[in-house]
């Protein structure tokens, strides 16, 4: 498993974690990477984000971030 900057083509359903970088620069904090984690199902004829819950959380072509990992599902 590796890290990408290219986000992955959903033509299969897989969870991936998307990792954002924060550096703001008008607030006094430090820049760090905010991690989020999705499984990607195909909902009728789109893909579909799935929070950690199980709930839809919108259409994957809607997901931006700065890194990608994926995680094949198991057979």
């Amino acid at each position: 498993m590796n890290w990408t900057d290219k986000k992955p083509q959903a033509d299969h359903e897989f969870l991936v974690i998307a990792a954002t970088y924060w550096n703001v620069v008008d607030v006094k904090i430090e820049p760090y990477w905010e991690y989020t984690f999705w499984e990607v199902r195909k909902i009728e004829d789109y893909y579909s984000l799935l929070n950690a819950d199980g709930e839809e959380w919108g259409a994957y072509d809607d997901l931006a971030a700065d890194k990608y990992l994926v995680i094949e599902p198991l057979k």
